[in-house]
């Protein structure tokens, strides 16, 4: 979508916090399979986000018991109709 109506579509950041230490494997391998089945046509690479990091791009998470978070990357719609027009 980004190559087909760049003006239509932007790139979402999404900031996943995760409660407990086990979690961070389990939504770390889903979002590389994600990332890996996306392949060319993916916007950015997940990555994990320490404990500070996460607070530093969601300031209202302070205070909260957070083990860390994911980073995930998705294409925003800005005119829906727009781009159903143009596909």
């Amino acid at each position: 979508m980004l190559r087909t109506a760049p003006h239509l579509v932007q790139r979402l950041p999404l900031v996943v916090p995760l409660m407990h230490w086990w979690q961070i494997p389990r939504v770390w391998i889903g979002v590389k399979m994600y990332d890996l089945l996306s392949g060319r046509e993916s916007i950015g690479s997940s990555e994990y986000l320490s404990v500070a990091d996460t607070i530093k791009r969601v300031p209202s998470l302070c205070g909260s018991t957070i083990a860390g978070s994911i980073l995930m990357w998705e294409g925003f719609c800005v005119h829906l109709f727009a781009l159903v027009a143009v596909l």
